[in-house]
Parts: C-alpha cells; sequence; structure tokens
C-alpha cells in the first residue's frame, strides 16, 4: 500500500507480503502477529489512513461539515505509545499540514475533524473510561498484552452513526506471542489456523433472529518479512543467542512457546497437532 503526502510525494510505502496484506483487508478482525521486527507497528499506525483519507475527500467536496471518524490506538500502558506518537508526530503533518496535536491529550485532529487517539488501558477497570465512546477504528498494540475483558469491552466502543463510516468499522491489531494475554489471543486468532490467512467466522443472532456474520482473520509475520536487510539482520544477531522460548516466540513468531513450558522448544503444530476428522 502507497500512501501520499498532502504535496504528492510518497511518505509510507507497505512492504510485500504480510503487512500489505494486512492493510487491505476489509473484514471486521484482524490481528497482525508473530515474530518481532517485521513492520507491525508502523503497519497499525497507517492501516486506517484510508479511512481518514475518504473522510477528508468527503469534507473537502462539501458532502460532510465534520467528520464523525475517529481511530483509538492502544497500548497496555501509556508510556509504550512514546514510539508511536513519535512517528505520528512525523508522518501526519505530512498528511495533513493543518493537522492539530493536544500533547497532554494524545490526540490529533485532522482539518475534516477526524480524529486520531493514543491512549492505554493499564488497569482492569480502565476499559471503563472509553464508556459512551465511539470509534471507526480500534488498534491495539501488542494484543497479548491485554486482557479478554479489556478487549472484549473496548470493541464494543467500535460504532457510527454515519452511514459511509459504518461500511469501514474495523478492528486491526498486531501482536508478538509473549504476555499475559498469549493463551486467549493464540485461542482466538492462531490455534484455529495456524497458517494463518483463513476467514473464521462466528455468527451472532439478533433480537428479530437474523443471524449476523462477525469474521476475523490471522496475518502471520515474521523478521523475515522486513525488507531492511541491515535492520533484519543486526536484529536476528540479537536474537539467535537468546533462549528458546525467546528466540522461537520472537525470531520465528511460534505461539506455542513458553518459559518453563516442557518439550515447547520442540513443539510443532503442523507435525505434533493431528486432526481426528482425518483420522476417522
Amino acid at each position: 500500500m502507497l500512501i501520499l503526502g498532502a504535496d504528492g510525494t510518497t511518505v509510507f510505502e507497505s512492504y510485500e507480503g504480510p503487512q500489505t496484506e494486512f492493510m487491505e483487508l476489509t473484514i471486521r478482525e484482524a490481528m497482525i502477529g508473530g515474530a518481532a521486527g517485521p513492520g507491525k507497528s508502523m503497519a497499525l499506525l497507517t492501516v486506517g489512513i484510508p479511512q481518514w483519507a475518504e473522510e477528508d475527500r468527503r469534507w473537502r467536496e462539501g458532502e460532510i461539515r465534520r467528520s464523525a471518524g475517529a481511530a483509538l490506538y492502544l497500548r497496555r500502558t501509556v508510556p509504550e505509545l512514546d514510539e508511536s506518537l513519535v512517528r505520528a508526530e512525523e508522518l501526519f503533518p505530512l498528511l495533513d499540514p493543518g493537522v492539530d496535536y493536544e500533547r497532554q491529550a494524545k490526540l490529533f485532529t485532522f482539518s475534516c475533524g477526524y480524529r486520531f487517539k493514543f491512549d492505554g488501558i493499564e488497569h482492569e477497570k480502565d476499559k471503563y473510561k472509553f464508556r459512551s465512546k465511539q470509534f471507526t477504528f480500534i488498534l491495539p498494540d501488542e494484543l497479548t498484552s491485554f486482557t479478554r475483558s479489556q478487549y472484549d469491552y473496548i470493541c464494543t466502543r467500535l460504532r457510527s452513526t454515519d452511514p459511509v463510516l459504518q461500511k469501514t468499522l474495523y478492528i486491526r491489531a498486531s501482536s508478538t506471542p509473549e504476555g499475559e494475554g498469549l493463551d486467549w489471543v493464540r485461542r482466538r486468532f492462531v490455534d484455529p489456523a495456524p497458517e494463518g490467512r483463513t476467514v473464521l467466522r462466528d455468527w451472532v443472532t439478533m433480537g428479530d433472529g437474523e443471524r449476523v456474520p462477525r469474521d476475523r482473520i490471522f496475518i502471520p509475520s515474521t523478521l523475515a518479512d522486513n525488507k531492511n536487510e541491515v535492520y533484519r539482520r543486526q536484529y536476528e544477531a540479537e536474537l539467535q543467542d537468546k533462549p528458546p522460548h525467546i528466540r522461537d516466540a520472537l525470531l520465528y513468531g511460534n505461539w506455542n512457546v513458553v518459559a518453563n513450558a516442557y518439550y515447547a522448544h520442540a513443539w510443532i503444530p503442523r507435525i505434533h497437532v493431528v486432526d481426528l476428522d482425518e483420522m476417522f
């Protein structure tokens, strides 16, 4: 995906492969995950830009007086946002020189009214500070650092009264296979289709009896997907001499390796997991 600045120059171009696949998805819920270093956080920061761009077009052409669009970028704690905020401060003015940044609130407001908010959910009760809020893009970074209840609650804030925005309400997450939420994230996104790139569908039953699909997908990525060869090799060298559970999780994106797990370093799902339906 190519993103142009206000002056028509390229400000970001996604890597061919998982990063581009993730950014071009049009289903409700998706996670890009696996190894550290393939550009997951940058993909997460920029994946909502097409939504802003459409709102900016609508505003400039007089279709709307002010955008009701709003993106929410989350980390478990506020200090963990620092790197993404630095990137946003560099990138967003290139897209819209008129963008306003409220540093204390960690809120960017674009000329058309579209808002991009950065925040944290450190404690379980902190999820309730988003009560009565509505967002059109929700972006949890390092999803395994969140609890399942935090994720479920924040996803209830995905809504809009704007008929155009209602068609592009998305949840996009990124994560490496480590953290207190590893188990629930793996069961939700990875275990049903370990190789990824498979649409997983749940159904919800409405009050009137209609069944509505809820789709999600996992896009696996590894350090090898980063096209910056110098960065890739330096980071690989840093990870290769680490304990197996750290190396396999962060270098190879292994979701089944945790510290002190018996034989975890030797666990290969495609070999050690048997599909019973194929046996009988």
